[in-house]
């Protein structure tokens, strides 16, 4: 699942230090390549709910973390991967 980090504005260069640290920590596998210190967000792939609580829950840097059901470059494109996010879900689903 594909999470979106929201991190702070100070500290640029530890904030992935603080990342790598709290992953290795958990024993959480995660992949920081897209990692800048030019923008305060960074999407990362992770396995679910309790590993994203994990990554953050002692995190100085980082304000908050959100599930990311989509992305796009304009509000169709967004559109289109939210609805294609929700139907996976649905799908997961152990309905009777």
């Amino acid at each position: 699942m594909k999470y979106l980090l929201h991190l702070a504005q100070t500290q640029l260069d530890f904030r992935r230090a603080e990342l790598q640290s709290l992953a290795s920590l958990n024993g959480i596998c995660v992949n920081l390549d897209r990692y800048t210190d030019q923008s305060p967000f960074l999407v990362v792939e992770l396995e679910g709910e309790i590993q994203a609580k994990r990554l953050v829950e002692r995190a100085i840097l980082c304000k908050a973390i959100y599930e990311l059901l989509g992305q796009g470059t304009s509000k169709k494109d967004l559109h289109k991967d939210v609805a294609k996010s929700l139907i996976l879900c649905v799908s997961c689903l152990d309905l009777p």
